[in-house]
């Protein structure tokens, strides 16, 4: 299991080092979770890579979720279970994406 890990997070900085039109989003990124009693909890992220087909969010020392968009669409997917997501821009510049119905990653454009 250690394995996959470094060799998904090896890919992971490769993919996002090659890409140059990446930004990092230091703080305000967060994951927010509802559990099945409807309480809601945000963790803020320690930063998140922003690239034109790739978006990282690094939740923990150990964890990265990414999202990658299918070349030449605007169909985004869960980099670890290839299930499509929903992106949405909000009217207040923050950028969502759903995993379900009750995971969410987001950061602001603003």
């Amino acid at each position: 299991m250690r394995n996959i890990l470094i060799t998904a997070f090896l890919f992971a900085v490769t993919t996002l080092s090659a890409q140059s039109d990446c930004n990092t989003i230091q703080r305000h990124s967060f994951k927010q979770s509802e559990s099945k009693d409807g309480k809601v909890t945000k963790k803020e992220c320690i930063y998140t890579q922003v690239c034109a087909d790739v978006v990282a969010f690094r939740v923990s020392q150990t964890s990265i979720q990414e999202f990658y968009r299918i070349e030449g669409s605007n169909v985004w997917v869960d980099g670890a279970t290839q299930k499509i997501v929903q992106r949405v821009e909000q009217q207040d510049g923050i950028v969502v994406f759903w995993k379900n119905e009750r995971t969410a990653f987001a950061y602001p454009t603003k």
